[in-house]
């Protein structure tokens, strides 16, 4: 009787695949793959630090512990290098900068033109520039700060 091929997702083919490659360098450890000692995601994660000198003491190391257990012990017998400091100098930007497009009102709607006109009253005030009342001082006459 045919059977259906059993579909697995990419990542679970792949942790297949590559514990497949281990297990035909290391023929030792199927033993422990068929008791259920060592997961697939172990021998994954295995598999790029294994060598002929060490694989029997990784094997030893990793068999019955869980993946975040394993990987703590890879983490421990090969650390990586700290990441290099960066610091770069930030862009310096005028003080009475305006975005290109509040240049050219007819990019904006009315709404938008509105916030631009109110900003440029506020920024104005705050500058000590000109005497131009915001809108809403304009229209409701509410006192200003």
């Amino acid at each position: 009787m045919w059977q259906r091929p059993r579909e697995l997702s990419k990542s679970s083919a792949g942790r297949r695949i590559a514990t497949a490659r281990v297990c035909r360098r290391f023929p030792e450890v199927f033993a422990g793959v068929a008791r259920g000692e060592l997961q697939l995601s172990v021998l994954c994660e295995l598999g790029k630090y294994l060598n002929s000198e060490n694989a029997t003491a990784l094997f030893e190391a990793c068999r019955g512990k869980s993946y975040e257990l394993s990987l703590e012990i890879l983490a421990a017998r090969f650390p990586k290098p700290d990441v290099r400091d960066s610091i770069r100098r930030l862009p310096v930007r005028a003080a009475n900068f305006t975005p290109d497009i509040a240049q050219d009102s007819s990019l904006l709607d009315r709404e938008s033109r509105k916030h631009i006109g109110w900003a440029k009253c506020v920024r104005d005030r705050n500058t000590g520039g000109s005497d131009v009342v915001p809108p809403a001082q304009r229209r409701h006459g509410v006192k200003g700060d």
